[in-house]
């Protein structure tokens, strides 16, 4: 685990930070401030962001408000002896139905995330290309986050107090 913290605020930007319980390495304990690193951060989201995001290995996915969902790839390189993170996006940000509050969920199969919409859908995306790999369409309001058993099942709450079982 690269050990970083990752999250989105009102203003479409999404931070990956390290935070440093004990203090910083190699520093006198002080201010919090200090035991905070800033590695990254990406302004590029058009809205605000309320999901938290779902991490897998180098990949990182989130909705927004702006109807879209965005893979960002972060890297950790070293130069100069120094060590450093920088991030970009993996593809073109996915254009949905309507808002996307949810927090994306992995599927058992490694490389295809669901994602419940405002629009009443749910998305499937393959995280390795950023291609959609199917929709269902549940007629419900979806701002709840998604849980995905060991089996491929995904299970979402919708507003009107259904819940959906779909097999991923």
């Amino acid at each position: 685990a690269n050990d970083l913290i990752y999250f989105g605020d009102r203003n479409g930007v999404m931070r990956a930070i390290h935070f440093y319980p004990d203090g910083p390495p190699a520093s006198p304990q002080g201010e919090w401030q200090q035991w905070v690193k800033a590695e990254w951060k990406y302004s590029g989201a058009g809205g605000q962001i309320h999901s938290t995001p779902m991490v897998n290995g180098d990949t990182i996915v989130f909705g927004c408000d702006d109807s879209k969902v965005y893979m960002l790839k972060q890297t950790l390189a070293t130069a100069n002896g120094q060590t450093a993170y920088t991030v970009a996006p993996l593809f073109a940000a996915l254009a949905l139905g309507d808002v996307v509050t949810a927090t994306p969920a992995l599927s058992s199969d490694g490389k295809t995330a669901v994602v419940p919409c405002e629009d009443g859908k749910v998305y499937a995306f393959d995280i390795t290309t950023g291609a959609i790999s199917w929709t269902y369409d549940t007629g419900d309001i979806l701002a709840g986050s998604v849980a995905i058993d060991g089996n491929g099942v995904a299970v979402i709450g919708g507003g009107s107090g259904a819940l959906y079982a779909i097999r991923t």
